[in-house]
């Protein structure tokens, strides 16, 4: 038998150039509505706009980031901490 502790602890971090604020504020539109995702089809818009989802979600529902304020991010990141 094996006995001891394990702690895991990571950080993530994406970090933005200055030149993203346009592609960022792209994004933020397709977080709200579907046909800004600029895709072609209803199914296209819809997919990307999952994945949009799925990046900004977290921070966005948290409150970490507003919507409003997404073509100014300079970088997102998270802790992830495990015992």
């Amino acid at each position: 038998t094996t006995q001891g502790r394990l702690t895991l602890f990571f950080q993530v971090k994406d970090q933005f150039s200055t030149q993203c604020a346009a592609t960022l504020g792209a994004l933020a539109a397709c977080y709200q509505d579907p046909s800004m995702c600029n895709e072609g089809t209803v199914e296209q818009n819809l997919s990307v706009q999952r994945q949009v989802r799925g990046y900004l979600g977290p921070y966005v529902r948290t409150g970490a980031v507003g919507l409003p304020n997404v073509s100014q991010l300079t970088a997102l990141d998270y802790e992830v901490s495990y015992e």
